[in-house]
């Protein structure tokens, strides 16, 4: 349920279909979103907001309590009232547009509301994570029978769903994550590296770890303290910024976090620093100040944005081979990819190579950029989607 355009605070999906919406010149495009937060600069025709505060909301919610959750659950794939009150909501707004193409993004439960409110339409399903497996044979076999095509962000989904569903002529598209880079790109970056430094109390001779993101199990933060600590007796200027917040996390893992409180005691003072949440604008001040970025996702990884900008702004990254991240970075040229298994003793030596050899740092920086360059633009993702609208 994001909200497009997306505000201040707003996710990176949100921000990547607010993009699409307006350079798809070749089609009339409507943005149907959730609406969380008051907006007056987006044109209200194209970005049609679903208003909790509204009548027909509120009295779908309403119903929606007077319905046992079990009900809910079989009835709308959801039990959730919030959820199947927005869906209700976007079917009147769909038999009142009368589109001829419907994309559905993120979730499954809400492309089967949308075919089964709006079937005259040919529907699109566009899912950006890399853990369709999780969603369950049933459902998958109606996206299956039922979409006209399938977007999927990275090409382990595609490949799970055409093993998955060998007897069905799937029309699977990966349609990958997309940089900025009017916002990150490398040259912008360097220019305020000094300054940038400078207000997060480190040094130009500081080698800089960086990593992004919600401070959770599945993202792997703790690896990164523990490699930290490692290295700290040692290795004097190595430092880590770390920009994130576990305020803005939907639900805190509390336990995680005391984990992670426990680590940092046993870090140096002086050795992380805390930027807080950052919105967008300022992330590239963020990658302008660190020499590699961590991505040590765990569990699931689709395409990276945080792994994404940090090559566009010239920064390697070094990550788990977990999800989307082996389709995004460029073992030994624009990364590192750890070993499963082995993730803990090769951070550690990949880390080191960079800190070491600035021959091979500087390499990897120029390679970084051209990755993202060469398969990551806007360009590219737009032209790729406008390919399969104009053919269907």
């Amino acid at each position: 349920m994001h909200q497009i355009p997306a505000p201040p605070k707003g996710t990176g999906v949100a921000r990547l279909l607010q993009r699409i919406a307006n350079d798809l010149d070749e089609f009339d495009v409507y943005a149907l979103s959730f609406k969380k937060e008051a907006f007056t600069n987006h044109d209200e025709r194209k970005f049609i907001q679903i208003d909790p505060s509204s009548f027909k909301y509120r009295f779908y919610y309403q119903l929606i309590l007077l319905i046992p959750l079990w009900l809910n659950k079989k009835l709308w794939g959801k039990d959730n009232a919030r959820f199947i009150a927005y869906y209700l909501c976007f079917g009147s707004v769909l038999r009142k547009v009368k589109p001829h193409i419907v994309l559905t993004s993120m979730h499954l439960d809400a492309f089967r509301l949308a075919y089964l409110q709006y079937p005259k339409a040919k529907h699109i399903f566009y899912f950006r994570s890399s853990d369709i497996y999780l969603e369950g044979f049933k459902k998958l076999e109606f996206l299956a029978r039922n979409a006209t095509r399938i977007f999927t962000l990275t090409q382990e989904s595609s490949d799970f769903l055409i093993q998955k569903f060998p007897f069905l002529k799937l029309k699977i598209e990966v349609i990958s994550n997309a940089v900025d880079l009017d916002i990150f790109n490398a040259n912008k970056g360097s220019l305020n590296r000094l300054v940038n430094r400078g207000l997060y109390g480190i040094s130009q001779s500081d080698f800089v770890l960086g990593y992004a993101g919600r401070l959770t199990l599945s993202k792997g933060l703790d690896q990164i303290l523990e490699c930290l600590i490692k290295l700290q007796e040692k290795y004097k200027n190595i430092k880590l910024l770390i920009a994130g917040s576990q305020v803005n996390d939907t639900v805190p893992d509390v336990t995680y976090h005391d984990r992670i409180e426990r680590l940092l005691q046993k870090v140096e003072p002086g050795r992380i620093v805390f930027t807080g949440w950052l919105d967008r604008e300022k992330m590239i001040n963020f990658y302008s100040c660190i020499d590699v970025g961590l991505l040590l996702s765990k569990q699931r990884e689709g395409h990276s944005m945080f792994g994404l900008e940090c090559q566009a702004c010239g920064v390697p990254v070094i990550a788990t081979t977990v999800g989307g991240n082996p389709e995004i970075i460029v073992h030994n040229k624009s990364g590192f990819l750890l070993s499963k298994g082995k993730e803990a003793e090769e951070l550690e030596s990949y880390i080191l190579q960079l800190y070491n050899n600035t021959s091979l740092l500087h390499a990897m920086q120029v390679q970084a950029v051209e990755n993202i360059k060469t398969n990551f633009t806007y360009d590219l993702l737009l032209s790729r989607i406008t390919k399969v609208l104009k053919a269907l």
